[in-house]
């Protein structure tokens, strides 16, 4: 008896096979390759939501106390890049990937490792007796975990990543998501899926077309940005020499940037906004260019290549990801001259992901991302 309807239904005859399959798990069928047409396949395109970000796998990585290093998370990511990997959230704490900087109190966590696959990668070598002999050297490419540890880990003397060449091209876009390191395990944990669970319920959230610019009068002058791609975006207020400027809790922003002289707890916009103001602004997106905002300070009285307990743990800029109720993203660090974020900006402003926009850019490697690294303007 012919089943016409049926037929011509490849929906229903996809639902029956599926049933079947259930039914009978030892049946096998000779060939469902005639059943993928085009009409079908078009129908189901038409079906898939379109707010939803393409290519997304999440995928999670455990580590163990042996792949827990530098050299370690960095072969792991080698190996799922080679199948199209191209955004790793780093969620946790590896306390030995620290970026010290000048004055030896101040520790960036540093994700140039990880996103540098195919470069050479510089370091410099402190010594422990507090001299100003420095040496620099190279990790190679085909460096083993074994040999990035030794190095990263020496008897003798810090060594601190500083950067690959001059210029480069990156290949992933590595996110963190780290609670300060002087947390006890419970309230890490709680603070991370808080943050996932945000970042997933704010998804659909529009905050409307508003830029903020707080600026010093004197902001980084390496930071060759590209306001046109910027006024593209949305509609941008710039405030120079902000004494007076407090953030308004009520309105909501797009984006919003402070630029300035800057320390891991607060940045000179005339007057210095301290970093706990962040989780008052109502926005999924806050940048901050100037030098140690994406750090913390850190108790110990010299570099050691370690990311120790800050001491100033509620007033941290990397802290707020984890404060605020609106925030999914945060690009923190200082900008090379080199970098305009013009193709950035551009393909944020078409509907693409920050992973896939940060791709295009060249050099951004004194920036640090903290968040979700699929997010996207709705």
């Amino acid at each position: 008896m012919p089943y016409t309807a049926m037929e011509n239904d490849i929906a229903t005859k996809l639902t029956l096979i599926a049933k079947r399959s259930i039914q009978n798990p030892q049946e096998k069928f000779t060939s469902l390759q005639h059943l993928l047409k085009s009409e079908y396949l078009a129908e189901c395109y038409q079906e898939l939501k379109k707010d939803k970000a393409a290519g997304v796998d999440g995928k999670t990585i455990l580590l163990d106390m042996a792949s827990n290093s530098i050299g370690g998370i960095r072969e792991i990511i080698k190996s799922y890049h080679r199948d199209g990997l191209k955004a790793a959230l780093m969620i946790g704490e590896d306390i030995k990937t620290a970026l010290s900087v000048e004055g030896g109190d101040r520790d960036a966590p540093s994700v140039i490792p990880w996103q540098e696959l195919n470069q050479d990668i510089s370091y410099a070598k402190f010594p422990l007796n507090n001299t100003n002999d420095i040496t620099f050297n190279l990790i190679p490419q085909n460096a083993t975990a074994k040999e990035i540890n030794n190095i990263l880990n020496p008897q003798e003397g810090v060594s601190v990543i500083l950067g690959g060449v001059s210029t480069y091209q990156a290949e992933i876009l590595t996110s963190l998501l780290y609670p300060i390191s002087s947390d006890q395990y419970t309230i890490k944990r709680d603070k991370i899926i808080k943050a996932l669970n945000k970042f997933t319920d704010n998804r659909k959230t529009s905050y409307g077309n508003k830029i903020e610019v707080f600026e010093d009068n004197d902001p980084n002058i390496h930071a060759a940005f590209d306001w046109d791609s910027f006024s593209k975006l949305g509609n941008i207020q710039f405030t120079k020499n902000c004494e007076n400027c407090l953030v308004n809790e009520t309105n909501q922003y797009k984006l919003f940037m402070a630029r300035g002289h800057a320390l891991p707890s607060f940045i000179q916009i005339g007057r210095n906004m301290m970093a706990s103001e962040v989780k008052k602004i109502r926005t999924p997106f806050f940048m901050a260019n100037g030098c140690y905002v994406q750090g913390w300070f850190s108790a110990a009285t010299k570099p050691n290549g370690k990311l120790d307990p800050p001491n100033r743990t509620s007033e941290i800029f990397i802290e707020q990801i984890f404060d605020s109720n609106y925030l999914r993203i945060m690009l923190l660090g200082t900008e090379s001259s080199d970098t305009s974020y013009k193709k950035f900006i551009d393909a944020l402003n078409n509907n693409k992901t920050i992973a896939e926009a940060y791709l295009l850019e060249k050099n951004p490697m004194a920036s640090t991302f903290y968040g979700d690294p699929t997010f996207r303007f709705n």
